[in-house]
């Protein structure tokens, strides 16, 4: 082994390179099973460790619990910040989707980075006492709050909302499921969703790049599921897929707990 790179440093310049012994390369900062980021052993009677970074490093986006026996880490790193926030929430509440998020401040570009620009990933390795790795994703949310330039909170705000709705009368097909082994590919061309609870479907439903505002269940429903489903685009597309069952996706507005983000540092 002589060094540890980035895909792109696959030429053949570089392999030439190699196998002369005249390859020179930053080597990227391996992430270590047991050790925090950036260092080949712990610090001798480590209690915690706390790092952030702005700005890629090399290597690939990742995501991983460590564990030495006496502390236990979280490491996410080259993600945006709201792809960070979303996997800590996602922990946190039971309750969260990508949907409720609210952004309290105007330049939201930087914090989403949905064209993953470098200066705009992030990466935050977080280490606690393994007594405490029970809380360690709230732990490393309170961690960002103080740090990023951004803060997070559960506020009670009146949402635009969808509600989906049921009314059996209005149903061509039937809806109750006839049993067999549970499938769900999402909305695809050809896909069954099939022995499934609602609350799955609005998981699908919200997994639509269309879908902007949080989706909820008004349905009443207890029984599980079948239904066929396939590629949806839009809204009116979805309520067409979804009328024969007597279901259906209506805008609404509501008192709902959200994920609220504002920005404490103009730096960031």
């Amino acid at each position: 082994m002589r060094n540890t790179t980035e895909g792109d440093a696959l030429t053949a310049e570089n392999i030439r390179a190699a196998l002369s012994e005249t390859l020179s390369l930053t080597p990227l900062h391996y992430i270590y099973p047991n050790t925090v980021l950036m260092m080949d052993e712990n610090p001798k009677g480590m209690q915690s460790f706390n790092l952030l970074i702005k700005g890629e490093i090399p290597g690939i986006s990742n995501s991983m619990v460590r564990s030495n026996g006496s502390n236990t880490g979280l490491i996410i790193f080259n993600h945006p910040l709201r792809w960070i926030y979303s996997v800590l929430a996602r922990a946190e509440f039971r309750w969260f989707s990508d949907q409720r998020i609210k952004l309290d401040f105007p330049d939201v570009a930087g914090f989403n980075n949905p064209s993953l620009k470098t200066e705009d990933l992030w990466t935050v390795d977080f280490w606690a006492p393994t007594a405490k790795s029970g809380s360690l994703k709230k732990q490393t949310m309170k961690y960002l709050n103080e740090n990023s330039g951004y803060s997070a909170a559960v506020k009670v705000i009146n949402t635009q909302v969808y509600q989906l709705r049921y009314a059996s009368g209005k149903a061509k097909r039937e809806l109750k499921t006839g049993g067999g082994k549970p499938a769900s590919l999402g909305f695809h061309k050809g896909s069954r969703f099939i022995n499934q609870p609602i609350a799955n479907l609005v998981n699908d439903i919200q997994d639509c790049a269309f879908i902007k505002n949080p989706v909820l269940n008004d349905t009443g429903l207890l029984f599980n599921v079948d239904m066929e489903l396939s590629d949806v685009r839009d809204l009116e597309g979805l309520n067409a897929l979804l009328q024969p069952y007597g279901l259906s996706l209506v805008a609404d507005h509501q008192e709902l707990e959200m994920l609220v983000i504002s920005k404490t540092d103009n730096l960031n």
